[in-house]
């Protein structure tokens, strides 16, 4: 996947005011080319969504 396609997304969804969740780079090695794009994770959620993650964190 481009990392410029990413950014593309990511800069979209920071002008529109819209959570932006990046959860990892395509390819064959997922796990070994990780998360981080731009030297940080994205693990934005909707506003409506940010409650029950946190009331599921509790209990996880």
């Amino acid at each position: 996947m481009e990392a410029d396609w990413v950014r593309s997304i990511r800069d979209q969804c920071t002008r529109a005011r819209v959570a932006f969740h990046f959860k990892q780079w395509g390819g064959t090695n997922k796990k070994k080319k990780g998360r981080i794009l731009d030297g940080r994770t994205w693990d934005e959620f909707p506003a409506r969504f940010r409650s029950r993650k946190a009331d599921y964190d509790l209990f996880a």
